[in-house]
């Protein structure tokens, strides 16, 4: 991320760090155990790949939990346009071994340039209260950290 950062600043656009979380996943390993679960996820990294442009990162921190790295951003409709299509991947109904899987995910993510002095541990670590406060408030949305304005923002 501190590569991303860098490039950010070279080019002048912004850059977000997404951390999307699946809503209720612990019910699908609990009730078809984790080999189905674990194909779950296969599927929705592939989902989020296709999503995303071929420059954005996605990584799979573990559990459920997946960040996402978004550079490139000339306004902040790039942002909300990347967002709509990861989360209308996730809401397709996913089958596997003849179990079919409605999913939704809760996004948080924050943005750079913000603050001062952000390194990829920071906007990490916001991204992460940003989704914890996006689960806190509904399932199946966004929640991004404003990083001009230090609070916690809304998506959609």
């Amino acid at each position: 991320m501190d590569e991303a950062i860098k490039r950010a600043n070279r080019s002048g656009q912004r850059l977000a760090v997404g951390m999307l979380d699946l809503d209720d996943f612990k019910p699908v390993n609990d009730r078809y155990g984790h080999a189905v679960g674990d194909r779950v996820l296969v599927i929705v990294a592939a989902r989020l790949r296709e999503a995303l442009r071929e420059s954005d990162y996605v990584a799979r921190l573990g559990g459920d939990e997946f960040v996402l790295v978004l550079e490139g951003l000339e306004h902040e409709r790039d942002l909300d346009v990347l967002l709509k299509h990861v989360c209308n991947a996730l809401r397709a109904p996913l089958g596997v071994d003849g179990l079919q899987f409605e999913l939704s995910a809760s996004i948080g993510v924050a943005q750079y340039p913000g603050e001062n002095h952000d390194t990829g541990d920071l906007l990490l670590r916001r991204a992460d209260q940003a989704m914890y406060a996006a689960k806190s408030h509904k399932r199946d949305r966004e929640q991004w950290w404003l990083l001009s304005a230090g609070d916690p923002g809304q998506g959609n």
